[in-house]
């Protein structure tokens, strides 16, 4: 028997994790299912010493790529399975290719494509929930196509992301090598000459030889005390009570929360209009589309909206229940009460709320890179003095 970690909703809406025993997750989420339990997310737990880790999905790029040509593929008339073969060859990496071929052969064998790409762990829950759904609608072409489109623009924004964060971090690099090589290899070179000539050195070198000898003698123990930090905060941090604290400690800062807010909407309404799309009931895929989101906060939230549904309340009603709706959500969500057309707001959500996400992007790289350089100069310029102040001294003593 297998251990799994089951995050379920609690009468009250908030989020609890339970410890499962039974053969398979499939096996968990059935037998939930008949409990008319309401579960999030069913993930498989191994002790500390077990050789097995948790299977890695495909990226985002690779899923986009996969199930677009599959969706082409199967338009063609080419079988679902059939796809999957031909497709099979694109797979460079050697795991995922024998997880794929697993995949095919449980198809092959009678087991549904939902089911057969949750037991690999190659394909994240959101794609399997979607094909399920997809075969249970009898539309999987239309649903390979959305997941596509999907995981297209779920790249798209890491490569945003990656974007902003590339150049500070090669200029941080490049100005730590040329800090580090300077204080430790051409500093001490002039120490000892000045001290065989009886001249000072200059207070600014000074300064930078004192920290790298302060660096030389105490940076492993610095060093150990910062891993021992961020791997005890990370510990913590997975914790849900710690998790919650650090999220309301990061919330009361406006800007923070602000930005929070509108990834968390972003990805919410456009993980929730594609599961819409795809046929799924409105609070399943709700409940589903919070899994999604990383921030507990949020999380509960949707919970608790969820709540308001099962009692009869109307969407945007809902919302305005929690602390996290927004005047724009709460307006287009009594629009798809109306139209009833809630996949086409909430793509409208998500793309006015992806916009208002790249504009910010766009405003912090103006913002940070004129800082970075600014700050990149005067590092630059105090390593330069430590190092031509010297030499000036040494020229003007060899003169007198």
């Amino acid at each position: 028997m297998k251990r799994f970690s089951v995050h379920m909703t609690d009468v009250d809406g908030r989020e609890r994790e339970y410890i499962l025993f039974a053969p398979s997750a499939s096996a968990v989420r059935e037998k939930l299912k008949r409990e008319k339990k309401q579960v999030l997310s069913v993930q498989e737990k191994y002790g500390p010493f077990s050789r097995r880790r948790k299977e890695k999905n495909m990226t985002a790029e690779r899923l986009s790529f996969f199930f677009n040509q599959t969706a082409l593929l199967a338009a063609t008339g080419i079988s679902f399975v059939e796809a999957w073969k031909l497709l099979l060859s694109d797979v460079r990496n050697k795991k995922d290719a024998m997880r794929l071929k697993t995949c095919i052969a449980a198809m092959e064998s009678g087991k549904s494509a939902a089911a057969s790409m949750e037991e690999t762990g190659l394909f994240p829950p959101l794609a399997c929930n979607i094909m399920r759904a997809g075969e249970r609608s009898g539309h999987v072409e239309e649903m390979l196509c959305l997941l596509g489109e999907y995981y297209k623009a779920a790249q798209e924004q890491q490569a945003r992301i990656r974007g902003i964060f590339i150049y500070p971090a090669f200029l941080f690099i490049c100005i730590a090598l040329l800090f580090f090589g300077a204080v430790f290899f051409i500093l001490p070179v002039f120490a000892e000459l000045f001290s065989e000539m009886g001249t000072p050195l200059p207070k600014g070198t000074r300064i930078l030889l004192a920290t790298g000898n302060f660096l030389r003698d105490y940076g492993a123990f610095v060093f150990s005390a910062l891993v021992a930090a961020g791997i005890s905060i990370y510990s913590a941090l997975r914790r849900r009570r710690y998790r919650e604290i650090g999220e309301n400690l990061l919330f009361r800062a406006a800007w923070i929360r602000h930005v929070c807010l509108l990834w968390s909407w972003q990805r919410f309404s456009l993980i929730l209009s594609v599961q819409m799309a795809g046929g799924i009931p409105i609070l399943d895929a709700i409940q589903d589309a919070a899994a999604v989101i990383p921030l507990l906060t949020f999380r509960g939230h949707v919970h608790r909206m969820a709540r308001c549904l099962e009692n009869g309340m109307s969407f945007s009603d809902a919302v305005k229940t929690g602390r996290f709706g927004t005047s724009y959500v709460e307006t287009m969500l009594k629009v798809g009460e109306t139209t009833g057309d809630y996949d086409k707001v909430l793509r409208t959500i998500s793309a006015y709320y992806g916009w208002r996400l790249q504009q910010l992007m766009s405003l912090i790289r103006k913002v940070t890179e004129p800082l970075i350089l600014v700050f990149v100069g005067l590092v630059t310029g105090a390593l330069v003095l430590g190092l031509l102040l010297p030499l000036l001294d040494m020229v003007t003593a060899v003169g007198e």
